[in-house]
């Protein structure tokens, strides 16, 4: 390495730079071999006169590292470096830092052009021509960056590369207020990480776009390669931590390669084997192969991203919700509140009716986790935070109050002041997606009731979709009857919620208390609103049908209709059990023309 710019770079600073460059030995430090500094002198004018000058020439020689530099490689995550090699890149940086930093050493142009790989792709970290030493209590320093640059290249020369530094590797505290400490050197780092994972400088804003790119490369044959996908999201946190706002938040780098050897216990030796077997477990499962089971709290924790507000997809009083991700398909995992209300007790016998629940029109139950007490110098404690986590299949299309609320404001009649809202049948789902939805949710209850379950909590968000197929969720709330048993009564905390029947709220949930949901659930389904007039809906539907087959498909909305009547009458033991209800629609299709 020839220097150019040696004007201001004095004999001080050169022999800081050779000391400083002599004490660096590490394999992911470029080896410094020698230096040379020569200087000749030569008769030259100047102002009209001949004078003797100085010149001076600086050269410093380290190895050859034949694969260049780091930014040849750097793309997204659909080419290029596997991620298993990017890993080791992203380590071996952080492992050179690390040991600059325990050295006192200060890098000040970390960037992926001076990170170079050897024939092996082993990162090692070159361009030492800007080096700080600080003595051991000395943690930061302020340099004018102007001063400098007008050293080496004038004014003209420090707005160039103050520009460029600040739309790439330059500390915005150092650019600003010329405060140079180990920090600098995290910054940078954080970016070279972000160049790593998606071939670009910028500041990514979604995590969860990074991690569904790096998935589709990742994820292949096997949800056991999640692992490496943990991996990525550990490197997208490092990345963010290191340029967050406040500088005061960013890890050192003992911190940062803590958290990068925490990725790898999780897939190596016998904890990276049984993980692996959990995998393979929570698969079968998947395909109906296994019965829903235990899965372990590590498991859970590793496809939400550790709980991840970017993998957050729902939030209740009782529960808070991720999406868990997976090779095929995907996951929810619910995390239940530590309520008091919500005891062992209630849990288990939750767990019990999950397992009982399988249906067609049932979301399906993948398995649980639940903190148990652990042995403390001879005796069985508890945990003070009780950890509890439901894992449910994952369905694309939301939940049913997405397709059918109601759209548009209200306008006030003129004559009883009252509101009218916008027809919902004039637009939305198409009448017989409709029916088939109410026909899947009769279905489901119909199935839960002949098991002797109550769900204790039906409505439209609890009615999730699959390719517009319903499938009733939830079940934070059910209950699990013994046979002849009619009624339980429920705890003051959850009696409020959903939309209960009016006995509910006096303490006792039965049957009927799900049958009177259901009416209010087809009558949302019918126009959008829990309250509607009989005339109304027909005739709002007959607008829209207008085909020749409009009286048979009335008849279906005039049956929902009564049935959602029936279902909410104030006297439970007048309302219609789930048997008469299935009746009441196979009644209407039978009717039907084959053809239609």
């Amino acid at each position: 390495m020839r220097l150019l710019m040696t004007t201001g770079f004095n004999d001080k600073m050169f022999q800081n730079q050779i000391k400083t460059m002599m004490l660096t030995q590490h394999k992911n430090i470029v080896q410094f071999l020698g230096f040379c500094s020569n200087t000749e002198e030569t008769v030259t004018e100047h102002l009209g006169e001949l004078i003797m000058a100085d010149i001076r020439e600086r050269l410093l020689c380290f190895e050859y590292l034949s694969n260049g530099s780091l930014d040849r490689y750097v793309s997204d995550a659909s080419c290029g470096l596997e991620w298993r090699l990017r890993y080791q890149i992203i380590k071996g940086i952080c492992d050179g830092l690390h040991y600059l930093h325990g050295n006192h050493i200060v890098t000040m142009d970390l960037n992926s052009t001076n990170i170079l790989l050897d024939d092996n792709m082993v990162p090692k970290i070159a361009n030492f021509c800007l080096l700080r030493v600080f003595a051991k209590e000395k943690i930061r320093t302020w340099y004018h960056l102007s001063s400098f640059f007008k050293k080496l290249g004038g004014t003209d020369r420090y707005r160039e590369v103050a520009f460029q530094f600040r739309c790439n590797y330059m500390v915005p505290e150092y650019l600003f207020d010329g405060v140079l400490s180990y920090k600098f050197d995290i910054y940078c780092l954080g970016i070279i990480i972000t160049e790593i994972l998606t071939g670009q400088k910028v500041y990514f804003a979604n995590n969860e776009k990074l991690l569904e790119s790096w998935k589709n490369r990742l994820l292949h044959t096997s949800s056991a390669d999640l692992i490496l996908l943990e991996q990525v999201r550990v490197c997208a946190e490092i990345s963010r931590a290191c340029r967050a706002d406040d500088p005061d938040e960013w890890p050192d780098t003992g911190r940062i390669i803590k958290m990068l050897l925490e990725t790898e216990t999780n897939g190596a030796g016998a904890q990276g084997n049984l993980l692996y077997m959990e995998f393979n477990e929570l698969e079968c499962i998947l395909k109906g192969a296994k019965k829903p089971g235990i899965l372990s709290h590590q498991l859970l924790s590793l496809i939400t991203g550790k709980f991840s507000c970017q993998q957050e997809i729902g939030r209740s009083e009782f529960a808070v919700t991720y999406r868990g991700i997976l090779l095929n398909p995907r996951i929810t995992v619910k995390r239940l509140s530590t309520t008091k209300e919500f005891d062992d007790r209630l849990f288990n016998n939750e767990i019990n009716t999950l397992i009982l629940a399988q249906h067609k029109n049932i979301v399906r139950f993948v398995g649980y986790t639940q903190e148990e007490a652990r042995e403390y110098q001879g005796e069985l404690i508890m945990p003070d935070t009780r950890e509890r986590l439901l894992c449910f299949e994952y369905l694309s299309n939301g939940s049913l109050k997405d397709h059918v609320s109601v759209i548009g404001k209200p306008t006030i009649s003129t004559q009883n002041r009252t509101f009218l809202w916008p027809p919902v049948a004039s637009r939305g789902l198409e009448w017989g997606a409709r029916y088939q939805i109410i026909k899947g949710i009769c279905e489901g209850v119909h199935y839960l009731h002949g098991n002797n379950i109550v769900h204790g909590e039906l409505r439209l968000s609890n009615v999730l979709l699959d390719d517009m197929d319903p499938k009733i969720a939830y079940f934070c709330l059910s209950r699990c009857f013994v046979e002849h048993q009619r009624s339980v009564i429920m705890p003051n905390k959850i009696k409020s919620m959903g939309y209960m029947a009016p006995e509910v709220f006096a303490g006792c949930i039965t049957f009927t208390s799900d049958i009177y949901s259901l009416g209010i659930i087809i009558a949302e389904i019918l126009t959008g609103r829990k309250d509607i007039a009989k005339e109304n809906v027909l005739e709002s539907w007959r607008t829209r049908l207008g085909t020749s087959l409009t009286d048979i498909l009335l008849e279906q909305v005039r049956v929902c209709t009564e049935i959602r009547i029936a279902c909410i009458n104030p006297n439970p033991e007048r309302r219609p059990d789930m048997q008469r209800i299935i009746e009441m629609l196979d009644e209407t299709e039978c009717e039907e023309p084959a053809e239609q």
